[in-house]
């Protein structure tokens, strides 16, 4: 943990883009978080979190690192991994909690274990081949479709008809 002072004297690299699906949102956000650290009086850069994150972390000075990526690799314990092999102190929760936590399936089962109330689910480990039947669904329509590794709302699917529960459940994977 820092003081405002000694994070002052320190180069701030703000993870930004990424190769998900949630690039562009990341790119917003990560964008709105280095104008603010400089405002602010930080000596923040900007690093795009590609194939080369590593070298470019290193060729920046980057000495803590501000996760500003969505989805993965920036919220699976991926980026975390690699920032702790680099000794480079970053925000968020670290490796484990960030893995457990983007699994919407070990999510809902650590929650459920813990007594927090959780709606009722189904998980389906790959696309079903040859549809689903909706008829075999342990709840009534209308339903929500989500990948289970998926971060905001992408790939999700209000689904009101059972017509409707194949080409969602497709779109999620």
């Amino acid at each position: 943990m820092y003081t405002k002072e000694e994070l002052k004297a320190k180069r701030i690299g703000v993870l930004l883009g990424g190769m998900s699906s949630e690039r562009e949102v990341s790119l917003l956000s990560g964008g709105a978080v280095l104008k603010a650290l400089r405002e602010l009086g930080y000596d923040a850069v900007g690093v795009e979190a590609d194939e080369i994150l590593p070298q470019r972390l290193r060729e920046l000075g980057v000495e803590v690192a501000f996760i500003g990526l969505h989805g993965s690799p920036g919220e699976d314990g991926s980026v975390q991994g690699l920032l702790e092999m680099m000794r480079i102190p970053y925000t968020g929760s670290g490796i484990l909690a960030s893995a457990l936590a983007m699994n919407k399936a070990v999510s809902r089962q650590i929650f459920r274990q813990n007594g927090l109330p959780v709606p009722r689910s189904l998980f389906l480990p790959q696309p079903p081949r040859g549809g689903v039947d909706p008829g075999t669904l342990p709840f009534p329509f209308p339903v929500v479709v989500k990948p289970c590794q998926e971060g905001s709302s992408v790939g999700v699917s209000i689904v009101s008809r059972p017509g409707d529960l194949q080409p969602a459940a497709q779109r999620a994977f």
